[in-house]
């Protein structure tokens, strides 16, 4: 399976709306698509699994360590895994990048998408975006730019090719059918936004006109499998037989 992370400067960079319009394009275009939330929240993977149809997996560093979010990360199946992010990709427990987006794409050697939403900014823009690429090592597969206007995209579209080591793969216009509410424990869950499928489908559709998917598609990694001690596959059927047989003997106690 091939995948990418998707993350931000901050929350409320664009990082969902983003993630959901890729997945739902990407599925159009005929690919299986995998979705991950970096961190134990509930709300964005009710999101992704409302388009891919499958469990949308949490990859969380701090509770499962590395070895648990490899492995976490290899149950899941499709052609293609889309990991999204968490506040700013270098934001994690404390003042440091540890438990943060930045250090699971490490951990998974795993290429970054990054998601901005600019506001009246330009050359000072490109010295952010140099201090997310030169703050640590990361694999940067490129940017995306969201709710802007054409104009805007264009002039910022020149400013980072001058000024920065960064493809620009697109852009997604302004448009206010796009919002997702939100509230003190982030978005609203999937269930209660009425219009979603319209959502979704809109942007997956700004995606596939305005964002260079093809090339989004050669950013891609692929990833090797991992395994815990709790997986039961290549452990032969003498291991899964035994637990069918705990199962029945508890079954037939109770």
């Amino acid at each position: 399976m091939k995948s990418i992370v998707i993350s931000s400067n901050s929350s409320g960079g664009g990082k969902t709306t983003i993630t959901l319009g890729i997945m739902k394009a990407l599925m159009k275009k005929g690919f299986d698509v995998q979705g991950y939330k970096v961190g134990p929240d509930y709300i964005d993977p009710a999101f992704h699994s409302y388009i891919t149809r499958k469990p949308s997996r949490n990859l969380d560093l701090f509770l499962m360590g590395e070895e648990g979010v490899k492995a976490a990360f290899s149950r899941g199946k499709g052609d293609i895994g889309i990991v999204e992010g968490v506040m700013g990709l270098y934001d994690g427990k404390g003042i440091d990048s540890k438990y943060s987006t930045a250090h699971v794409a490490r951990v998974l050697n795993l290429p970054v998408l990054l998601v901005i939403t600019p506001k009246a900014q330009s050359a000072t823009l490109c010295a952010e975006i140099n201090g997310i690429l030169n703050f640590e090592k990361i694999n940067a597969a490129g940017i995306i730019f969201n709710n802007i206007s054409e104009s805007y995209y264009k002039l910022l579209k020149a400013a980072v090719e001058k000024n920065c080591n960064i493809k620009v793969l697109g852009y997604v216009p302004k448009d206010e059918r796009l919002s997702l509410k939100s509230r003190h424990l982030g978005l609203v869950q999937s269930s209660e936004v009425e219009d979603l499928n319209e959502k979704i489908d809109l942007c997956s559709d700004l995606i596939l006109k305005y964002v260079n998917l093809q090339e989004l598609l050669t950013c891609l990694k692929e990833t090797e499998n991992y395994e815990d001690n709790y997986h039961l596959i290549n452990r032969g059927k003498r291991y899964q037989l035994l637990m069918i047989r705990l199962l029945v003997f508890i079954i037939l106690k109770i």
